[in-house]
């Protein structure tokens, strides 16, 4: 992964990410499904606003080039790191806020 993702990832702004690092423990707690198969571990997350008239918080799972490979909706942002917390035990340290 580049050190920052691009400020718009699926039409939403991204207000904080994590780069998952190697020594963070991937705890599998989720049960998140993507074409039938259960989300493994991602090298990093985006807590994003769509730039729809909803403009919902949703949590990205992201590949190597910041491309979403799922999504879950938050009521805040707070709430959607506190979710990363419990697949990525120690994340807090490194999430990164660009607004």
């Amino acid at each position: 992964m580049t050190d920052e993702p691009p400020r718009i990832i699926d039409s939403s702004e991204v207000l904080s990410y994590a780069i998952v690092p190697e020594d963070v423990v991937f705890a599998a707690r989720s049960y998140i499904f993507v074409d039938g198969v259960r989300l493994g571990r991602v090298p990093g997350i985006a807590i994003v606003q769509q730039l729809d008239q909803e403009r919902a918080l949703l949590m990205l799972y992201l590949d190597d080039d910041w491309n979403s490979i799922a999504a879950v909706d938050g009521v805040s942002v707070a709430s959607l790191k506190a979710m990363a917390e419990l697949d990525y035990p120690g994340i807090e340290t490194f999430w990164k806020d660009l607004v």
